[in-house]
């Protein structure tokens, strides 16, 4: 969990310097290892803190680069992520997934209610992340 961190705070410090492609680089390198943690690390919570916060601060720096739509696919490969880790997952992976999946959605509804997004695009990408909370819940 270490290495995740500083590779965060490496993002952190390149995007608090508007260093958008040194903090891309660094966020992509966190999500990479919040993957490999997402297997082995004991703490369902935290491991899945760790995975949303990595994809959430390179969809921010694409964002705030006005690369919406690699904002958009970010957050679609999150979501992607959550629902493997809750089909896979034990009790407590299944609910942290599962949890995080419903805030990951209504993130990606603000982006794009934030950026009057009323394109094909924006309404396939929500309607796929819509699909796994529903699907489970019904």
């Amino acid at each position: 969990m270490q290495q995740w961190q500083s590779l965060i705070v490496a993002g952190n410090t390149a995007f608090e310097r508007a260093d958008y492609e040194t903090a891309a680089t660094r966020y992509r390198a966190a999500c990479e290892r919040a993957l490999e943690l997402l297997a082995e690390w004991p703490d369902a919570d935290a491991v899945t803190a760790a995975l949303c916060v990595s994809y959430q601060n390179l969809a921010d720096t694409y964002l705030d680069q006005c690369r919406v739509r690699d904002a958009l696919e970010t957050y679609r490969r999150l979501h992607e992520v959550l629902e493997l880790a809750y089909r896979n997952g034990n009790a407590n992976r299944r609910k942290a997934a599962l949890s995080a999946s419903r805030r990951t959605v209504t993130d990606l509804m603000c982006i794009i209610q934030s950026h009057t997004l009323n394109s094909d695009y924006a309404k396939e990408i929500l309607k796929d992340v819509t699909a796994f909370p529903r699907s489970l819940v019904n």
